[in-house]
């Protein structure tokens, strides 16, 4: 038994010399993907759960800002400071497969060699790379993500969830129709002239005006709470979202899906139970299809308008996409952007949570700005790397030199095996392993 155990740590030293390799990470230019050193808060209002930026001190009696329910929580200063990420490295992961797009990867950084950074693929060897009202182009394209990198990369907007006075929804007509229950919302079934009327259940953003609690509504911006410690020079509406929820329907009509992206209204119109899927863009029709017959109990449905293109998906499976026109400029019903509709169906909605996507730039500090299409060309082997933390991320937006050379690729992240909270029992501060955080890096 003793032998086994050194052959064991043998081989797993072995791994770790040659082929995995432990790190934890130093910064949050990642987050929330990736956390660095971080400080745990739970909302004492809506019980939603989110990490703050503990590389800065925070000022005397800065309370954290729930970017859910827009409730301060405790003082920034009085929560203990968790440590960073813990990930697992598969080195040289690549072999003669170079990274793809939207890809996580670790490399040595080009200005001090000695150190290792985690970014995300942007931008492959030889392309013109250009950002452009957050999209990434290449060769000007723009580039699109799938479902799965969707998922990957999405931000939390709102959880309807964790909200119990379900505030920010708006039911139209008003008086008829979508009612709240539980976690969620119903849709009886109507009656009268109802049964001819879209009921409308619109989510409706809102941003905090100031330290009192009052709201106005906007349209989502570039920001999340792990940044609320940290000073963020500019800030951008966000027109690429997603919206998924868990949907149950009985009855026979339509289930309709209102989306607005810049000046284009979407409408999405699924007549079931036949599943005919209609398409209009501003009243105008945009795209027609049949759909295998959605089934009547709850199913995960999600609705996205990342990257120029509308997506819908059941249950993970892709059922439906078309291309929309680039984003020009934020709409005036931008703070109003996606819409649940039923005519003549009872609905059930559970787990409704409104997402975005990341929004890329040129940071001011490079004298860019977000509607400069200035572009940058990647040499035969390099790549342009950006953080999931746009706003603070020192990445190839603002580096002298924009490409990673392919020789400072160490490896691939895999796994994330360890991020921890702290907890007081007894008097003392122990950390304890957050078990839904650990899995594979996407």
């Amino acid at each position: 038994m003793a032998e086994a155990g050194v052959l064991l740590l043998s081989g797993l030293c072995l791994l770790r010399g040659f082929v995995l390799d432990w790190y934890q990470l130093s910064s949050g230019s990642m987050a929330p993907t990736l956390l660095g050193p971080h400080r745990h808060v739970a909302c004492p209002h809506c019980g939603w759960n989110y990490a703050c930026d503990a590389l800065d001190t925070p000022p005397p009696g800065k309370r954290a800002l729930c970017a859910n329910c827009w409730t301060w929580g405790p003082e920034l200063a009085s929560l203990p400071i968790v440590g960073g990420d813990r990930i697992l490295l598969l080195r040289g992961a690549w072999g003669p497969c170079a990274p793809r797009r939207w890809s996580v990867v670790a490399f040595r950084s080009p200005q001090r060699a000695s150190r290792v950074q985690v970014k995300r693929v942007l931008g492959l060897p030889g392309e013109r790379i250009e950002l452009h009202h957050g999209d990434v182009y290449a060769n000007g394209r723009i580039q699109r993500k799938s479902l799965t990198q969707q998922r990957a990369m999405a931000q939390l907007v709102h959880d309807a969830a964790h909200d119990p006075t379900r505030w920010r929804y708006r039911v139209q007509p008003q008086g008829h129709g979508w009612r709240s229950q539980g976690e969620g919302f119903a849709c009886p079934p109507p009656q009268g002239q109802a049964a001819t009327e879209i009921q409308w259940l619109t989510y409706c953003h809102q941003q905090p005006l100031g330290p009192h609690g009052s709201h106005r509504e906007a349209p989502p911006l570039d920001r999340h709470a792990y940044n609320q410690n940290r000073t963020v020079w500019q800030s951008f509406p966000v027109e690429d979202l997603l919206l998924s929820c868990r949907l149950a329907w009985q009855g026979e009509g339509d289930l309709c899906f209102r989306m607005q992206h810049g000046s284009q209204q979407v409408l999405l119109t699924i007549a079931l139970p036949a599943g005919e899927l209609t398409m209009t863009i501003d009243g105008m029709p945009a795209g027609r299809t049949r759909l295998a017959p959605p089934k009547q109990e709850a199913q995960l449905w999600e609705l996205s308008t990342f990257d120029g293109q509308v997506l819908l998906a059941v249950d993970g499976i892709t059922l439906f996409s078309r291309e929309l026109k680039p984003v020009a400029a934020a709409s005036g019903d931008a703070s109003r952007p996606l819409a649940i509709g039923s005519r003549g169906l009872s609905l059930a909605v559970r787990e409704l949570r409104v997402w975005r996507d990341l929004y890329y730039y040129w940071p001011v500090a490079a004298n860019r700005h977000a509607g400069d299409r200035r572009a940058v060309t990647l040499g035969p082997e390099e790549y342009f790397v950006a953080g999931d933390n746009v706003p603070i991320s020192d990445d190839s937006r603002s580096w002298a030199r924009a490409g990673v050379p392919q020789q400072l690729l160490v490896g691939r992240p895999l796994l994330l095996y360890w991020r921890s909270r702290t907890v007081h029992i007894l008097g003392w501060q122990i950390s304890i392993p957050q078990l839904s955080s650990i899995g594979y890096i996407r």
